[in-house]
């Protein structure tokens, strides 16, 4: 029995719309290179969401507990690193403020720091104070 080029891609769209990386109703039909731009964008995207899960799995290996993290760094520096996976799995950027820097220090003694600093963006706001009175 022969396995056709046909073959294989079906074979690939049906393992991504069993994984739920694509809908099967939305495959182009008869458009190999519309069907394998499906596939690689979906395939991206999954490994962005490999990338998000390692970078739980590695915070969650370096501190003691996640209430640690809020005891130590408080809860803004918690909410920080929460948001932190849906960037990496977006492929945007977290806005950390100066009071959320302890989430930096944090990100920074992590194995792959390097990889997950690329989703973070440093911002300085300056608060006014309304002297005026």
């Amino acid at each position: 029995m022969t396995y056709s080029c046909s073959d294989f891609t079906d074979d690939v769209l049906n393992c991504l719309a069993s994984a739920g990386a694509i809908d099967a109703a939305t495959v182009p039909a008869d458009s190999p290179g519309d069907q394998s731009d499906m596939a690689i964008e979906a395939i991206v995207k999954m490994q962005r969401s490999v990338l998000a899960s390692r970078f739980t799995s590695e915070l969650l290996a370096g501190v003691e507990s996640v209430s640690a993290i809020a005891d130590q760094h408080g809860v803004a520096v918690l909410a920080v690193l929460f948001y932190l996976p849906a960037a990496i799995n977006n492929e945007i950027v977290a806005e950390i403020d100066t009071p959320e820097m302890g989430a930096v220090e944090l990100i920074r003694t992590l194995p792959s720091a390097d990889e997950w600093m690329k989703h973070i963006q440093i911002v300085r706001r300056t608060v006014l104070l309304n002297t005026s009175t």
